[in-house]
């Protein structure tokens, strides 16, 4: 039995009147951590397609429902805008989505259900967040809501549960323009789905199942108290029983237990865990605690006192519910449930899987953790530069694990902490990274630039192990940026009850006096533990530091593994670009010997060079023979924006070949269509030709090249068959084992911006096109550069061009189209960083090699 999820979610779109959607993407992954992770959604696989093409998006939905078991569970979230033909039938947009064209450049709603129907699956959810109804086109009838049949005859087949958000946004058309009248906005339907299946709250019945009924009826209640002019509708075909969709916190019913949070005077932590003990690999842990080093804390007990019943609050922090938000008056006991998180962590985790940081200004506030062997390091709010480092180091770990997860193309929280417990994580050397902050409303009046990177934290910090726990006296003054992504709330006693964000009455219950006590995001009453052991810690506030100090020392005690590398050494190296000569194992210029290393090379190793390294520092080689022979030539591409590192990597490139190659085996002609600049002074190699610069400035020169470039093609035709050899290679291996041939030396012809010349003289593609076709056979190579992506180059061309090489690039959209993803948009602002595509999916990332600032030719 299998659980398989697919998730497509589209916000850009290349037709002007289709507006750019916000939400979907983030919603995706943000639901996708949830059914990903083993306690919520226990899914098998997750896959998020982002802003991908019509055919590719029809593969993947093809690909989930064929091959599947009766036993099997298959769920199929879209996220994007819905458009109806003239015709009335419903299709699902894509980035290359045309309006005047929805056929051919949108997914109907028809192929989906047709891949359902022919699905064996008995469990097919469909989540349909997409703005197509109370949709008026111009001429047509209002979009009827999904209820009245059409939903289930375009989008259902046997065996299927629907649920779709009727409207996400009011649209108007005007004629053929779209108005937006409402502004910025969150996707409502997907949020409950979040807030349904991330707090358990959807669980209606208390069996810990969320089913798919009662998931929409959770949906339903939270649509209805946003108060969006929105109605979520379900439909069900041939459905057996109940579909399970996630799992749920039980609540248990036991006869003697105390279910009043009010009675007891005190809930040490130590009484969630089981026996502490001291371990050699652990430090001070409860073995008996199930949950050992899975992110998942007990924080509390939370109550029902109306049916009796009561539950250790734990927080699960793995998924996508990674981050904690802490709200309550004055004296309400925030700081202590940060205190108390800490401790809990560390007694569930050992200091090389969970490191904290903390930031304060309460005179005594979290400095007692300090002692801690989890905690790397405490800054009060008044030490400037502790606050500095703990947060810029913090950010500088994100951007680095970042980079690392775009490059081994890790796309989930799951994936990424795999892999860093299998240490496939390059220079990393820490684990979960868990930061503090005690009244983010002071640290952000302080320090508002440090805030502005925090944020960025709770945006990507649970793709990467990255986690953050605020404190606050009141809901709203948390950022409406960083809100969102507080997945777990804890709201303790408000100076305002009817401020709450989980229920006002309930709130209204709570004692202002009694730190501690509060409400769960679920709704239920909580008492969170002080941090201390079984034995301390019970009322008032001398008798709680004393604890927290003793706790805090037992912990410290039985730890005698590695102290945590401090926060600014957590970034490690990033990518650094080698030197040329060190790569290719020129140590010493001065005693290195061309001849003797030419005549070492054997054919095999011919038109190849080193041009940087990839993550893990091996070298990324760069082979201009035929796919035959080999390599992956002989023709390419290279597309990188300014200050991307293009012009270096082709230094980088023709002197590497230089270098390893005599001038009897290869020579270049290099034209930079704008300037002088690319190759200066590589006129003096003796592998060069010529160097061409300026034609963009000389426009008859360009006619002049092409006449230049068709007489070589032809002499070197006219000297292969004269020797009746068929190609370049064959004529220069007969000359190799001894035949009297004059050398017919490979030709590399590097053009840099091309673009600018086309757009010169399109003409000049007549010329590129014959020595792509033409060159294959007589050894001339053809590498053409430019900062932008020429489409119209790449219809004409993109047939011939058989490896490309994409550094940073101005829009996600030219990365699509030269990668097939939007990874080269997303890349750091360091030069040479770049992927190298050939055949139909090798991608490699690498960092490429700098020859300028060092030596020249």
């Amino acid at each position: 039995m299998s659980r398989i999820a697919l998730l497509v979610a589209t916000t850009e779109y290349v037709d002007p009147g289709l507006r750019l959607l916000r939400s979907p993407a983030q919603d995706a992954r943000r639901l996708a951590a949830l059914l990903e992770d083993d306690s919520v959604g226990y899914f098998d696989q997750v896959l998020v397609l982002a802003n991908e093409p019509k055919a590719a998006i029809e593969e993947h939905i093809e690909e989930l429902f064929a091959r599947r078991e009766p036993a099997d569970t298959v769920m199929l979230y879209m996220s994007c805008h819905g458009i109806r033909d003239k015709h009335g039938r419903l299709f699902f947009t894509t980035v290359r989505t045309r309006r005047d064209l929805p056929e051919s450049t949108s997914v109907s709603a028809r192929f989906v259900e047709e891949q359902m129907s022919r699905c064996r699956a008995a469990g097919k959810i469909l989540l349909l967040d997409c703005c197509y109804g109370g949709a008026f086109v111009q001429g047509m009838e209002p979009f009827a809501a999904p209820d009245d049949g059409e939903l289930s005859a375009q989008a259902a087949g046997k065996g299927t549960y629907v649920m779709a958000a009727s409207d996400v946004l009011e649209f108007a058309y005007e004629g053929e323009t779209m108005t937006n009248r409402s502004g910025p906005f969150r996707s409502v339907f997907t949020e409950a789905i979040i807030d349904g299946l991330g707090t358990g709250r959807a669980d209606a019945d208390n069996d810990g199942v969320i089913t798919a009924h009662e998931l929409f009826v959770h949906i339903q209640d939270q649509v209805r108290q946003s108060g969006v002019p929105q109605t979520p509708t379900e439909f069900t075909s041939g459905v057996q029983g109940n579909i399970p969709i996630a799992r749920a916190a039980l609540w248990h019913r036991t006869a003697d237990v105390r279910a009043d949070p009010f009675g007891e005077e005190s809930l040490p932590l130590g009484e969630l865990l089981p026996a502490l003990v001291p371990t050699d690999d652990r430090g001070l842990c409860a073995p008996g605690w199930p949950r050992n080093g899975t992110f998942a804390v007990p924080l509390g007990r939370m109550y029902d006192p109306e049916h009796g019943l009561r539950e250790t609050l734990t927080l699960d922090l793995s998924g996508g519910a990674a981050h904690v938000g802490i709200v309550g008056g004055m004296w309400s006991g925030k700081t202590s449930v940060l205190r108390t998180l800490a401790c809990s962590l560390a007694l569930t985790h050992s200091p090389v899987e969970a490191q904290i940081y903390a930031l304060h200004g309460e005179p005594d506030g979290l400095a007692r953790l300090a002692g801690l062997p989890h905690v790397g390091k405490v800054a009060d709010y008044s030490e400037r530069d502790g606050v500095r480092e703990i947060v810029e180091g913090a950010a500088a770990l994100l951007s680095r694990r970042e980079q690392v997860c775009g490059m081994l193309r890790i796309r989930s929280p799951r994936q990424f902490r795999a892999r860093r417990l299998r240490g496939e994580i390059p220079g990393d050397k820490v684990g979960e990274v868990f930061l503090l902050i005690d009244s983010w409303p002071d640290f952000e009046g302080r320090y508002p630039e440090f805030a502005r990177l925090c944020l960025r934290i709770a945006q990507l910090g649970a793709y990467y192990g990255m986690h953050l726990a605020v404190s606050s006296d009141r809901w709203g003054d948390i950022p409406e940026e960083l809100l969102p992504h507080l997945s777990n709330w804890v709201e303790l006693a408000l100076a305002d009850p009817q401020e709450s964000r989980i229920d006002a009455q309930l709130a209204g219950a709570l004692p202002p006096s009694g730190p501690g006590f509060g409400l769960s995001r679920g709704g239920r009453y909580v008492r969170i533990a002080v941090p201390a052991t079984s034995e301390g810690g019970h009322g008032t506030s001398e008798d709680d530091s004393a604890a927290v100090d003793a706790l805090v020392g037992k912990i410290a005690a039985a730890w005698h593994g590695p102290e945590i590398p401090a926060m600014d050494d957590h970034a490690g190296p990033t990518m650094l670009s080698p030197g040329l000569l060190d790569l290719i194992g020129i140590h010493d210029p001065a005693t290195f010997d061309a001849p003797s290393t030419w005549s070492q090379r054997t054919r095999g190793q011919l038109l190849r060079t080193a041009i940087g390294v990839d993550l893990l520092g091996r070298p990324v080689e760069l082979d201009l023979k035929e796919t035959a022979q080999g390599g992956v030539g002989p023709h390419g591409l290279l597309i990188g924006a300014t200050g991307s590192g293009k012009s270096e990597l082709l230094r980088t490139l023709v002197l590497g070949l230089a270098v390893t190659h005599s001038s009897d085996v290869l020579n270049f002609l290099l034209i930079d269509g704008k300037g002088a600049s690319t190759f200066g002074g590589f006129e003096r190699l003796p592998h060069v030709s010529a160097v061409i610069t300026g034609l963009v400035e000389e426009l008859p020169l360009i006619d002049r090249l092409r006449d230049v470039l068709s007489a070589e093609l032809s002499r070197r035709r006219q000297l292969v068959q004269s020797r009746e050899h068929g190609t370049q290679w064959t004529y220069e291996e007969a000359r190799a084992q001894g035949a009297e041939l004059e050398p017919l030396p490979a030709l590399l012809i590097v053009i840099d911006e091309f673009s600018e010349l086309l757009s010169s003289r399109p003409v000049l593609a007549d010329s590129l096109e014959d020595i792509c076709r033409r060159g294959r056979s007589l050894g001339v190579h053809l590498l053409l550069a430019s900062q932008r992506f020429d489409e119209a180059t790449s219809r004409r061309l993109g047939i011939y061009l058989t490896y490309r090489i994409v550094m940073r690039t101005f829009s996600a959209e030219e990365s699509r189209m030269m990668l097939g993803v939007p990874d080269a948009y997303t890349l750091p602002n360091q030069p040479g960083r770049g992927y190298l595509k050939f055949g139909t999916d090798t991608m490699v990332g690498l960092q490429a090699a700098q020859v300028s600032g060092g030596r020249r030719p």
